[in-house]
């Protein structure tokens, strides 16, 4: 069984999700996406890939310019133009985009800034729950890649609550929602 969930909001303005799998074999793991809110637009896209152009390799530049049929002065502006900002930068951790932020011109992107066995926990603001919170870090220490738990265990059970837990919670919250309502102007990275 996999479980994701919307964790809470870091004190550099970040998005943290858990990822939380407890399979067949009673093993438990835990992992977590942080993700940072970006403003981007053509402006930053153009910027992105002058950059990107002034470090890439001689023959794939030409390749491009042989394939856009351009002047190498053209080719940023022809790759802004073919492809679409989720494809320049990644988001594909938090991959959802938001246009009505007050304040803000431009589609707001959650890009990743860490993954994977990241702690968050010295760097917690706001919490979405903070109990399952807690519950998901001391599994975490205990059983991440340590082992199965036992099935006649408390903490075979605690396991199971949680994931029930983490059902109830998704299915009563709207995790885009939550995101929109904390997300304002101030808490934008900068390109």
């Amino acid at each position: 069984m996999r479980r994701r969930m919307l964790l809470g909001f870091t004190k550099d303005n970040e998005v943290v999700f858990s990822n939380i799998e407890f399979n067949s074999q009673n093993s438990f793991t835990a992992s977590f996406d942080v993700n940072y809110p970006i403003e981007l637009g053509e402006n930053e896209q153009y910027d992105y890939y002058e950059n990107f152009i002034d470090e890439m390799d001689k023959e794939y530049i030409f390749q491009l310019l042989d394939e856009y049929n351009c002047a190498p002065s053209e080719l940023a502006e022809h790759l802004v133009n073919d492809t679409p900002i989720s494809e320049t930068f990644d988001n594909s951790l938090y991959p959802e985009e938001f246009d009505s932020v007050e304040g803000v011109n431009e589609t707001v992107y959650f890009l990743g800034s860490r993954c994977g066995q990241s702690d968050t926990r010295d760097l917690m603001q706001e919490y979405t729950d903070k109990n399952i919170y807690d519950i998901i870090h001391e599994l975490w220490d205990k059983y991440h890649l340590k082992g199965s738990i036992d099935s006649n265990s408390e903490d075979y059970d605690k396991v199971n609550k949680l994931l029930d837990d983490i059902n109830s919670f998704n299915s009563e919250n709207d995790e885009r929602e939550i995101v929109e309502n904390w997300l304002t102007k101030d808490k934008l990275y900068k390109y």
